[in-house]
């Protein structure tokens, strides 16, 4: 009887010890979710703002719909101690290709000295290799050309201006704010860039200038607005240029959360459903 006993004592607790087990795997999926998230969030902050510079590709950036004087970038030389400067003018243009095809393409006129932080990335890029874009020349997305039907070295027309593709682009600096950044990318010069004809009544063209500024000051909006406090232009600074990636993130935080409380729920009713189940069971057993 008492060897019986014994048995019978050993294997329950061996089904208490299995049973506990089964109770705290299912709890536990049920944290991981939120903890998940937690991580995910965390990690996004941290790589926005290490990254802030490079996504904003200066340290200050003013834009406007109208061009932007000279006289109003040397203001911002005389109040700071700016290190370098250069300009961007951005608009939308639908481009005609071969057989009928056509494409929007978000158009980027430069200086040779943008961008003043971050790079462009080129197929077949040789190391170290910084070129420069030349008058004439266009630097268009890799999955534009065969969308138009181009290969390097042949000629696109953008409004009424002829450029060569020189280069196709893998990877651009920065982050668009026009066509909410979904067309593909072409870059030619600021420089004479009014000869394709774009420019006219009702287009809608975003003037920019970067700055950089020298050692580690940190330059905001209002020290900006203070010297340019013209309503039409708009200071962007670092924190601004990630925010609609950090609204993205958020709402995706948001969805992840709630999933996660679901499981957790879920994770809880399956334990207390594992519990009842092995309590009726051990009282059969019992009689």
């Amino acid at each position: 009887m008492i060897p019986a006993l014994n048995r019978f004592i050993v294997t329950e607790i061996r089904r208490s010890i299995r049973s506990t087990g089964a109770i705290l795997a299912v709890l536990s999926l049920g944290l991981v979710g939120p903890l998940l998230t937690d991580v995910l969030r965390s990690s996004v902050q941290t790589f926005l703002k290490e990254n802030a510079r490079h996504v904003l590709t200066a340290d200050i950036a003013v834009s406007a719909f109208r061009p932007i004087s000279d006289d109003e970038v040397a203001k911002v030389g005389r109040r700071f101690k700016v290190e370098r400067t250069t300009r961007e003018v951005e608009f939308v243009s639908m481009v005609a290709g071969r057989d009928a095809k056509s494409l929007l393409l978000e158009v980027h006129a430069v200086d040779a000295e943008f961008p003043l932080i971050g790079q462009f990335e080129f197929e077949s890029m040789a190391p170290f290799e910084k070129p420069k874009l030349a008058s004439g020349e266009v630097w268009l997305s890799r999955d534009a050309a065969p969308a138009l039907g181009y290969e390097q070295g042949d000629e696109l027309k953008i409004g009424h201006a002829t450029f060569r593709i020189a280069r196709l682009l893998t990877g651009t600096p920065g982050m668009s704010r026009t066509a909410f950044g979904l067309a593909p990318r072409a870059y030619v010069l600021r420089q004479g860039v009014e000869a394709t004809g774009l420019f006219g009544f009702g287009s809608q063209v975003q003037h920019r200038a970067y700055f950089t500024f020298s050692g580690d000051t940190i330059i905001g909006e209002t020290e900006i607005k203070s010297v340019l406090p013209d309503p039409d232009l708009f200071v962007r600074t670092p924190d601004d240029s990630t925010q609609g990636i950090e609204r993205f993130t958020q709402s995706v935080s948001l969805y992840l959360a709630l999933v996660s409380v679901c499981l957790f729920a879920m994770g809880w009713l399956a334990a207390f459903y594992i519990i009842r189940v092995q309590a009726i069971q051990r009282v059969q057993r019992a009689v």
